[in-house]
C-alpha cells in the first residue's frame, strides 16, 4: 500500500443497546499500525459489534476509538479512512469485476486512468486480472471474496476490517483464503482487524488474537502465548480442537511439596508445577486442573497400578495422523491426543498419565490462571 498505515486504539469503549442491554463491555485495544489483529470467541460475544464500532456502523455508547491519532467517535464512516469486508461478497450482479472493484472510486470521481491503475494492481495482487470482464455469477466463491477484498484494495485505506469474511466458503477454499490473506497482509503491510469465530482462522492469521465472551475481552497475545499459557478457564476450554481437558481438583501437601490432585481420580497427585512461577495458591485448595490432550498418553491398565487415571473408553477416533480417544474418569470427561495404533475396544479400561510440567492450574472460584504473567 502506497498510503502509511494507521494505528486503531479503543479506549474502554462500551455499547449498551436500549433496554440496558450491553454487547461490549470496555474494550480496551490497540492495535499497532501494519498489525493484523483477530477478534475471535463465540456468537453473541461482542466481536462484530466492536469491528462494526471501529467501522462507523454501530454508536459508541462511551469510551473513545481513534484511528491514526484522530478521535473518530463521531466522525461518519465514510471519512475514517477504512475499508470493511463482510461475509456475504455484496457485489453488485450486473457490474463485471472491474466495475465492482472501482464502484468506490468512481463515486468519488476520481480520473479514470488513476482507476484504472489501482484495479489493475489489485487485480494482480489478487490473481483476478483475467477474469475482470467477468461478472459474478460467473466466478466460484473465492473468487467472489477476492473481488470484494480486491475492491477494499483500491480505496488504499489506513486500516481494512474483515467480518468473518470465509464462513460462507467451504473447508477447502477457507484454507486457500487464509494463506492467500496472510501473503496479502504480508504484501501490503496493512493495519488489519479480523472478525472470525473460527479458531484456525485466528491462530493461523493473527500477529495477536483477542478472545472475546460475553462482551469482554478475555486474552490478548499471541497465538502461541494464548494456546499455552491461556488467562482462564473460558479461555482454556474454547482454543484449541479438541480443547482443554478440565477438572475440578484441590491443592494437598505431603509434607515435602505441594501435589495437585483431581476430584475425579483420588489415587493420582502430580506434583504442582512450576510452583516458581504461580502467582498464588488459593487458600481454599480448591483449584482446577487443566491438560491439553497432547499433554497426556494411555497405557494398558493392569486393575492394580496406582499410577495415573483409570479410565474406561467411550470413543476411539482414528484419523489417519493421529488417534483421539475420548474417555471417562469417574464421571469425567477427558480427551487424549496420540500418534495413530490400535484403537482400544470401546468399554475398555486404560490408564491415563498427565505431563506435571503441562499441568495448569486456575482458581476454581474466578477460573483465572493461577500462573503468574511474565
Amino acid at each position: 500500500m502506497k498510503k502509511t498505515a494507521a494505528t486503531v486504539q479503543l479506549e474502554a469503549v462500551r455499547k449498551e443497546y436500549d433496554g440496558g442491554v450491553v454487547a461490549v463491555h470496555g474494550v480496551d485495544l490497540t492495535v499497532q499500525a501494519g498489525e493484523l489483529v483477530v477478534l475471535v470467541g463465540p456468537s453473541g460475544c461482542g466481536k462484530s459489534t466492536t469491528l462494526r464500532m471501529v467501522a462507523g456502523l454501530e454508536t459508541i455508547t462511551s469510551g473513545r476509538l481513534s484511528i491514526g491519532g484522530r478521535v473518530v467517535n463521531d466522525v461518519p464512516p465514510s471519512e475514517r479512512d477504512i475499508a470493511m469486508v463482510f461475509q456475504s461478497y455484496a457485489l453488485y450482479p450486473h457490474m463485471t469485476v472491474r466495475e465492482n472493484m472501482g464502484f468506490a472510486l468512481r463515486l468519488r470521481k476520481r480520473p479514470a486512468r488513476e482507476i484504472e491503475t489501482q484495479v489493475n494492481e489489485a487485480a494482480e495482487t489478487l490473481g483476478l486480472t483475467q477474469y475482470l470482464d467477468r461478472q459474478p455469477r460467473q466466478l466460484s466463491g473465492g473468487q467472489r471474496q477476492r473481488v470484494a477484498i480486491g475492491r477494499a484494495i483500491v480505496r488504499e485505506p489506513s486500516v481494512f476490517l474483515f467480518d468473518e469474511p470465509l464462513s460462507n466458503l467451504d473447508a477447502a477454499l477457507r484454507g486457500e483464503m487464509r494463506r492467500e490473506l496472510a501473503e496479502l497482509h504480508s504484501r501490503l503491510g496493512a493495519t488489519m482487524l479480523y472478525v472470525t469465530h473460527d479458531q484456525i482462522e485466528a491462530m493461523t492469521l493473527g500477529d495477536r488474537i483477542v478472545v472475546m465472551h460475553q462482551g469482554r475481552v478475555r486474552q490478548v497475545d499471541t497465538p502461541e502465548l494464548v494456546y499455552q499459557r491461556p488467562a482462564d478457564t473460558f479461555v482454556a476450554g474454547f482454543l484449541g480442537s479438541p480443547p482443554m481437558n478440565l477438572m475440578p481438583g484441590v491443592l494437598v501437601g505431603d509434607g515435602e511439596r505441594t501435589l495437585v490432585r483431581p476430584d475425579a481420580a483420588p489415587s493420582l497427585a502430580i506434583a504442582a508445577p512450576s510452583l516458581n512461577v504461580l502467582e498464588r495458591l488459593p487458600q481454599s485448595g480448591a483449584v482446577v486442573l487443566g491438560v491439553r490432550p497432547e499433554h497426556l498418553r494411555t497405557s494398558a491398565s493392569d486393575g492394580t497400578s496406582a499410577d495415573g487415571f483409570d479410565a474406561i473408553v467411550e470413543l476411539a477416533e482414528a484419523l489417519g495422523h493421529e488417534q483421539l480417544l475420548h474417555l471417562r474418569v469417574e464421571g469425567v470427561p477427558l480427551t487424549v491426543r496420540g500418534a495413530p495404533g490400535v484403537r482400544p475396544a470401546v468399554g475398555s479400561h486404560v490408564k491415563v498419565h498427565a505431563d506435571p510440567a503441562h499441568v495448569h492450574l486456575f482458581d476454581a472460584a474466578s477460573g483465572v490462571s493461577l500462573r503468574r504473567a511474565d
